[in-house]
């Protein structure tokens, strides 16, 4: 199979703007990698370079049949330095890297930079999008060898619209932020028929609207929640928030936003377009306020929330502020665009437009009251009251209970998202420590059987090996009393992991104190007396320090000393009078097993009582 011809349709439509270098090359990296596999997997076939283009939406059916089009037309295919250098750093197979290197490559002319003139500088490509306005196209800059949008006014437009159409050019190219689509070019070519047109070149962006992933949701495409959850796009509307608050610092009024009017990228940028209604504040506005509100599309309509009025009135009706509603333009200032974000967070939250309320002016329905009126599996997640609040905050009415900027909303949902953060890692942090703690003590309960079972291997050990044997045959006993103490130690650091999850870390206060009463005085009980008991005890059998294998040993013995007659006691209790004695140096050491005895180790200084 020739792998070059397969590349060949795909730079063919690089060259005619059809596709991005970036899509380009995402795809060949794949490619490459199949055809790769096929050399070395028996059975393995590589899919047509096309399905990759067409599987990623990278180029569409129309686009490919275009690209095919001008190559059975003979178009000399061409390609830049820096996509060829870019295809053979991904190692395609040796016939593509041959076919790539003879490949002519695509220059200028040796001299000076010479511009193209205004009419030829544009390759108008594949429209992208249309409106009452005009219409956005694909295009590639001669000039710059790049990818753009075009939006070119339509040919039907009357004067007013074009001075909207000029209007947004100088707005948006006054706005330099990362969430606004910026301004490359303006000016006039040639349209259909020779006539001239006015065009507004920006950058390209390639992604989708936020009122399309709202409606894929409500739809229930389980893809695009899966893509788009509700932290991220509340991300991406505190990116819009900062875009709006740079433009009213450059006194710009949006006065359009709505959910498609936010665009999200391939690659996570948020931009926001469409500046067509923008005010400039303290300049005259292009519309005039009018004494009664707009009619909007019957409720019936599908576009009934996002027509976009033309006239007097200026807004998408759903997203528009009481003020802007009324017509009265000489009351819009920041406020009336924070409305419309809060209208716009109520979408993310709902999926769905504000619903206004039957009796207007006053606060729609609350986010949290629509969701939980929506019945089956395609409901949006439950909304929290703090974003009810700030929702109702945002969308006040009275514009002076709003927030002043939208800089300050911004700052509100950041304090929302902090906050959902701190307990999304508390519950993450709790559920590691419930595995780890559900593991100790699942090890402690094993560890019971291996401790009998030791015991056992123990006590047979003990009636085989008398203890008149010399050392060496002992140590078959002492190896087994060692497995034993492993294991009672590993079954001690088990619980004691798990308890101190459960438990909070303490402190331990040290007091000294003396005994003010006679317990210690000579007996005065007749015939009182004192004896050890014959036996004598290990300590660690009645809760002493623990030794490894204690068992059998003749040293530290401590005998029970036994009062006569009965009833006699000697020494204190817990209820015997006694005073604090500050001021005692107090010294600690920690107890090591040395040749099978505990010997105290080096001791440490702690302080003075109090400590």
């Amino acid at each position: 199979m020739n792998r070059a011809s397969e590349l060949q349709v795909a730079l063919a439509a690089c060259q005619k703007g059809l596709l991005s270098r970036e899509k380009l090359l995402a795809c060949a990296a794949e490619w490459f990698n199949e055809v790769e596999n096929a050399r070395s997997i028996p059975g393995f076939a590589p899919r047509p370079f096309e399905e990759f283009l067409l599987g990623t939406r990278s180029l569409d059916a129309a686009g490919l049949a275009q690209a095919q089009a001008a190559i059975e037309k003979g178009l000399p295919v061409e390609i830049g330095a820096e996509v060829r250098d870019a295809l053979l750093d991904l190692n395609p197979p040796s016939q593509v890297c041959d076919w790539l290197l003879a490949l002519p490559g695509r220059h200028r002319p040796a001299g000076p930079f010479e511009p193209l003139p205004r009419e030829k500088r544009y390759r108008i490509g594949k429209e992208i999008a249309r409106g009452g306005l005009g219409k956005v196209v694909e295009a590639v800059d001669g000039d710059l060898e790049r990818e753009v949008a075009i939006k070119l006014v339509l040919q039907s437009a009357d004067a007013k619209a074009l001075e909207r159409f000029v209007r947004e050019a100088r707005v948006t190219a006054r706005l330099d932020h990362p969430n606004i689509v910026p301004v490359h070019d303006f000016g006039e070519m040639p349209g259909p028929g020779g006539k001239k047109q006015l065009f507004l070149c920006m950058k390209r962006v390639r992604g989708v609207d936020l009122g399309v992933i709202l409606f894929a949701m409500t739809a229930g495409d389980s893809a695009a929640g899966a893509r788009y959850s509700r932290m991220r796009l509340l991300r991406v509307f505190q990116d819009v928030c900062l875009g709006i608050g740079y433009a009213h610092s450059k006194g710009v009024l949006h006065r359009d936003l709505k959910p498609s009017n936010v665009m999200i990228g391939d690659f996570g940028e948020t931009l926001i377009v469409d500046w067509g209604l923008a005010k400039i504040l303290g300049e005259p506005d292009i519309a005039t306020a009018r004494s009664s509100p707009p009619q909007a599309a019957p409720a019936s309509s599908p576009d009934a929330t996002q027509l976009t009025l033309l006239g007097d009135v200026l807004g998408t009706p759903a997203y528009m502020s009481p003020e802007q509603t009324a017509g009265r333009i000489g009351e819009h200032d920041a406020r009336s665009d924070v409305y419309a974000l809060g209208a716009l967070l109520y979408a993310i939250l709902t999926w769905r437009s504000p619903v206004a309320p039957k009796d207007p002016p006053g606060p729609v329905l609350a986010p949290s009251a629509l969701v939980a009126s929506i019945k089956g599996s395609r409901a949006p997640e439950p909304v929290p009251p703090e974003l009810d609040a700030i929702v109702a905050k945002a969308m006040a009415p009275d514009r002076e209970n709003r927030y002043a900027s939208a800089l300050d909303l911004h700052q509100d949902v950041q304090l929302f998202l902090e906050g959902v953060q701190k307990r999304e890692n508390g519950r993450r942090e709790a559920a590691e420590h419930v595995a780890r703690g559900r593991a100790r003590l699942e090890r402690f309960r094993e560890l019971r059987g291996l401790l009998d079972q030791q015991h056992k291997e123990i006590a047979r050990l003990r009636e085989s090996i008398p203890q008149h044997k010399p050392l060496p045959e002992k140590k078959p006993l002492w190896e087994a009393e060692a497995r034993l103490e492993a294991i009672r130690e590993e079954r001690i650091r088990c619980i004691a992991e798990f308890r101190a999850k459960l438990e909070a870390p303490g402190r331990l206060t040290l007091r000294t104190f003396e005994f003010t009463c006679d317990c210690l005085a000579p007996a005065r009980e007749a015939g009182w007396s004192a004896e050890f008991e014959a036996e004598r005890l290990n300590p660690w059998d009645y809760g002493g320090p623990l030794v490894s294998g204690a068992a059998g040993l003749t040293a530290w013995l401590v005998p029970r000393l036994v009062l006569f007659p009965a009833g006699s006691r000697f020494g204190h209790t817990p209820v015997c009078p006694r005073r604090e004695v500050p001021g005692i140096v107090v010294w600690a050491a920690k107890f090591e097993e040395r040749e099978r005895l505990l010997v105290a180790g080096a001791e440490r200084l702690l302080g003075v009582t109090p400590l």
